[in-house]
């Protein structure tokens, strides 16, 4: 990138997030002068690629799992992918598994602080494939060595490549078989008529209306519904899976979001600049009251915000069945709309690990060569419970190895 593309890039992400960004009110940084700052090191920076991260760096500041700038997809890729600290996707399948132990020079922990500046990451976890992608940018040359406990994986920078990925441990297979698309397993278990249904988004009508075929169809006596790799989607969707588990109105979180017109944007920032002796006298003249100054200062610092639940209409089939949710920090975006639910409402227990801690409905940006997005949309569980970068919490925690066990035991 050029400095132009770089100040262009940056410049779209300071305005989207003046737009929609509904978490001012915890923004660790004055976003005014960060823009600026970042402005300044665009103008300064000579190499290109540094160039390239720097609006990574600035929309990573937002700390949000959905806001974020990444790189073109036909930029240079390593061919490996690491999840929790596991090779899990390489060209070299001898070393899937081991656990990742440095890069070069560096260890992995190095590693992981220096893509946090660029990457957003919940309770120390990094949303798949998004690590992978700055990387390359991080690397100097063209060859390069992943150690890990099994040893080293030589690997040079390229295009974007097939790899092969570690083999998840397949649950339930002592099921009947009864559906296996691309995003979606059903499998009938002997134990008391229990379904088991794991979708991986919520991205395809078809998918989900097949999911919900099955639970009508299927008359279960209790469900397990697995949410563990699904990264998100439409929420609408989900809502029309979990409608079968309700009956009539429900909700999953308190949401907000920005409701300022342009007018008052306009008049709070005639306010923004008047001493303190003005707006008393304003006040004692009845031009303003305290409260209308307080609004406009909420609006001039983009806090001010509408508040509303999601409300969707369940059809009730499966409203008295037991249900199980599985959970991990790859339940993503609409699967927390999902998971949040059932977690709100006490509706089933969630076995596993805590969720990502997503938000959601980003504003695409796109920047040139970069594509980037803002949240609109703040969150909370119906009960004020807050689930941001900290994931919405499993009831009963479970390695791999444990959840079925610990889901039939739930149900």
């Amino acid at each position: 990138m050029n400095t132009t593309e770089t100040i262009y890039a940056l410049s779209q992400v300071w305005q989207g997030t003046n737009r929609v960004y509904p978490y001012f009110d915890r923004l660790p940084v004055n976003w005014n002068e960060a823009y600026r700052e970042y402005i300044e090191l665009a103008l300064a920076e000579q190499d290109e690629r540094q160039r390239m991260l720097l609006p990574m760096a600035f929309c990573a500041l937002l700390n949000d799992g959905h806001s974020c700038a990444l790189p073109p997809r036909d930029s240079a890729r390593v061919p490996i992918a690491v999840r929790d600290g596991i090779l899990y996707a390489a060209e070299d399948t001898s070393l899937l598994g081991s656990a990742v132990i440095g890069l070069d020079d560096m260890s992995w922990t190095e590693w992981e602080m220096r893509l946090r500046k660029y990457v957003h990451s919940s309770q120390g976890h990094f949303y798949r494939g998004r690590a992978e992608r700055v990387l390359p940018l991080l690397l100097e040359g063209e060859h390069h060595a992943l150690r890990t406990s099994g040893g080293d994986l030589p690997f040079a920078l390229g295009p974007e490549k097939m790899l092969q990925h570690l083999p998840e441990k397949e649950l339930f297979q002592h099921g009947e078989l009864i559906c296996r698309e691309n995003t979606l397993t059903v499998r009938r278990l002997p134990e008391e008529k229990v379904l088991y249904v794991k979708i991986d988004h919520f991205l395809s009508a078809k998918a989900v209306d097949t999911a919900c075929t099955f639970l009508r169809e299927g008359s279960p006596r209790g469900v397990i519904l697995d949410v563990r790799d699904n990264m998100g989607g439409m929420t609408a969707y989900a809502a029309r899976m979990a409608g079968l588990f309700f009956a009539g109105n429900f909700s999953g979180c308190r949401k907000w979001t920005r409701k300022s017109s342009a007018v008052n944007v306009a008049a709070a920032s005639q306010e923004e600049g008047m001493d303190a002796a003005r707006i008393a006298r304003y006040i004692a003249d009845g031009l303003m009251t305290r409260e209308d100054y307080e609004a406009s200062r909420r609006i001039f610092t983009n806090c001010d915000f509408e508040e509303y639940q999601d409300h969707f209409t369940g059809t009730g089939e499966l409203a008295d069945t037991p249900c199980v949710l599985l959970t991990s920090r790859d339940t993503f975006s609409a699967a927390e709309d999902f998971t949040a639910f059932f977690k709100s409402n006490g509706r089933a227990k969630l076995v596993g690990q805590d969720t990502y801690g997503s938000s959601g409905t980003p504003m695409i940006l796109r920047m040139g060569k970069l594509l980037g997005q803002i949240v609109s949309v703040g969150y909370r569980l119906l009960d004020g419970t807050e689930f941001i970068n900290r994931g919405i919490q499993a009831d009963v925690p479970a390695t791999v190895d444990e959840l079925e066990e610990k889901a039939l035991s739930a149900l």
